[in-house]
C-alpha cells in the first residue's frame, strides 16, 4: 500500500489522491486499506517515516573517521547520490511535497533528529576549523538545497543530471562549507 501511495502522490499529488485510489492501485479492497491506516494522513506519515528512515539509513552508514570533515562530507554526498539513484521517488516525496498539512509528532521528531545529526556534523567541522562559521542549520540547508535543486532541475529537464554529474559537483558544493580561502581538497577515493 505504501508503494502504491508513493507512486500516486508523486504522479498526481497528495491532495488529489483518495484512499480508494490508493487501495485500487495496491490491488486491495477499499475497506482493506482502513484495516492498516485509519486515514490518508496516517498512511502519509507511515510513508514519510519509511522514506525518511531509508534516507537516514543510507546516511548513517557514513561514520566519522579520522579523515576529517572533508572526507566525511564526500562520503555523505556519495550516499545521497546513491540514495537518489536507487530511490528517486522516495527522495522526491520527501523534498518536493508540503508535508506540514499532515505530519504527526512522531514524523516531526524523526525529521528533527536527522536534521540535528547533520547540524552536529557541521559543528564538529567548525570546531576543527574545516567548516566555515555560520549557523549549522543554514549551512546544512545550503548543501542539501543544492543537492535537491540539482535533482529538480534534472527532473524538469532543465539540466541533464546523473550520478556522474552529481559526483563531479561534490567539491563545488563542499565549497559552500569550506572556510574562505581554504582549498577544496578532494579526499582520496572521492569525487573530483
Amino acid at each position: 500500500m505504501l508503494a502504491a501511495a508513493l507512486e500516486l502522490f508523486e504522479r498526481v499529488g497528495y491532495g488529489n489522491v483518495a484512499m480508494s485510489k490508493i487501495a485500487a492501485s495496491a490491488g486491495v479492497a477499499a475497506g482493506t486499506i482502513y484495516t492498516y491506516f485509519r486515514s490518508k494522513e496516517e498512511l502519509a506519515n507511515a510513508l514519510y517515516r519509511e522514506c525518511k528512515l531509508a534516507l537516514a539509513g543510507e546516511l548513517l552508514d557514513v561514520a566519522p573517521d579520522d579523515g576529517g570533515a572533508r572526507a566525511e562530507f564526500g562520503r555523505v554526498w556519495r550516499s545521497l547520490v546513491t540514495f537518489a539513484a536507487a530511490q528517486p521517488a522516495a527522495l522526491s516525496f520527501l523534498e518536493n511535497h508540503r508535508h506540514d498539512v499532515y505530519l504527526d509528532d512522531e514524523s516531526k521528531a524523526l525529521s528533527a533528529a536527522i536534521d540535528a545529526g547533520a547540524a552536529d556534523f557541521v559543528r564538529r567541522g567548525q570546531r576543527s576549523g574545516e567548516i566555515r562559521s555560520g549557523p549549522p542549520e543554514a549551512l546544512v540547508a545550503l548543501v542539501f538545497g543544492s543537492f535537491v535543486g540539482l535533482l529538480r532541475a534534472g527532473h524538469e529537464g532543465r539540466l541533464p543530471v546523473d550520478s556522474a554529474l552529481l559526483t563531479e559537483l561534490e567539491s563545488t558544493v563542499w565549497g559552500l562549507l569550506a572556510p574562505p580561502g581554504r582549498p577544496h581538497v578532494t579526499p582520496a577515493g572521492g569525487g573530483t
